[in-house]
C-alpha cells in the first residue's frame, strides 16, 4: 500500500525553542496511525504545521504527492485532508446538520452570482451538498439528531458531530486530535467502533493522537512517540510501548491517564 503522507526531518521553533525537531513519518494509504506522548510532546503541533497552521524551520511535507509547504492553508481541505480539534470547535447555535455542512464549505463551488439569483445550478448544489451532510450522519448513527441545536447535545454527541464535520467531504486523510478526551468508558468504546466504520466505509487514513493506550492499541497498527518534540519510539504499539526511553521516560504517566 503506497505512502499518502510523509513528514520528513521536520522542525518547528516558537521563538527560539525547539517544538519538533527531526520528526519523520508516514503514513500508508487507509492505515489507522497513531501519535502519542504526553502533553507538550508536540503533537498538535506536527497537526497544526500539516494544516499549514504553523510554519515550520524546515522538513519536508508530502500529501498523495503534493508539497504541502506550498500549499495556503484554506486549500488544505480541498486537497483531501480534514481534522478535529483538542477542544469542540463547534457552532452551537446552529442545528446538527448545519455544523456538519460546514465541513463542506471549501469545497463549494457556486458563485456568488448563482446564489444571489437562486439559480438552479446553486439549488441543486445545495441539495447535494445536503445529501453528503445526511450520509455523514447516517455513517455516525446521528441521522435522528439532525435538526438538534448543537448546544442541547450531550458531550460525547457533540464530539461525534464534530467528526462527522470532517468526514463529510471525505477526505483521504482524517487528522484526529485527542478524539477521546472528556468521555466515558462507554463513549470511547462507540468512538473505536465508529473510526473503524469511517475507515473501512470511506477507506481513508487516519492519524490518531490519542492519550488512551488502550483506544491507540484497539486501533493502530503503528505509532510514533513524541516526548519534547523528538521522536523516541516507532513501531506496533507493542513495540513502541516497550522501548526503553519510552518506559523510562514517560510511559507510567500515560498509563494514567488510559
Amino acid at each position: 500500500m503506497g505512502k499518502l503522507l510523509e513528514v520528513e526531518q521536520l522542525c518547528v521553533n516558537f521563538e527560539g525553542v525547539a517544538a519538533l525537531s527531526d520528526v519523520s513519518l508516514d503514513v500508508d494509504q487507509g492505515e489507522v496511525r497513531g501519535l502519542v506522548g504526553p502533553n507538550g510532546a508536540g503533537k498538535t503541533t506536527l497537526l497544526n504545521t500539516l494544516s499549514r497552521l504553523v510554519r515550520p524551520a524546515r522538513g519536508r511535507l508530502a500529501f498523495d504527492g503534493t508539497n504541502l509547504l506550498g500549499v495556503r492553508p484554506h486549500r488544505i481541505v480541498s486537497l483531501g485532508m480534514a481534522r478535529t480539534f483538542q477542544n469542540l470547535a463547534l457552532f452551537t447555535s446552529m442545528t446538527v446538520l448545519d455544523n456538519v455542512l460546514v465541513g463542506l464549505h471549501a469545497a463549494r463551488r457556486a458563485t456568488l452570482l448563482g446564489e444571489m439569483w437562486r439559480s438552479r445550478r446553486a439549488r441543486e448544489g445545495e441539495q447535494a451538498f445536503r445529501r453528503s451532510g445526511e450520509e455523514a450522519l447516517r455513517l455516525l448513527d446521528l441521522e435522528r439528531l439532525a435538526g438538534h441545536r448543537v448546544a442541547d447535545l450531550a458531550y460525547g454527541h457533540q464530539k461525534l458531530v464534530e467528526l462527522a464535520r470532517a468526514v463529510v467531504a471525505r477526505p483521504a486523510l482524517l487528522l484526529l486530535d485527542e478524539p477521546a478526551a472528556g468521555l466515558n468508558s462507554e463513549e470511547k468504546d462507540d468512538l473505536v467502533q465508529r473510526i473503524r466504520t469511517i475507515r473501512d466505509t470511506t477507506e481513508c487514513a487516519i492519524l490518531l493522537v490519542e492519550h488512551d493506550m488502550e483506544m491507540v492499541r484497539r486501533l493502530c497498527g503503528r505509532i510514533t512517540v513524541l516526548n519534547f518534540g523528538r521522536k523516541i519510539a516507532e513501531g506496533t504499539p507493542e513495540q513502541a510501548l516497550a522501548h526503553p526511553d519510552v518506559v523510562g521516560a514517560y510511559l507510567g504517566g500515560m498509563h494514567a491517564r488510559a
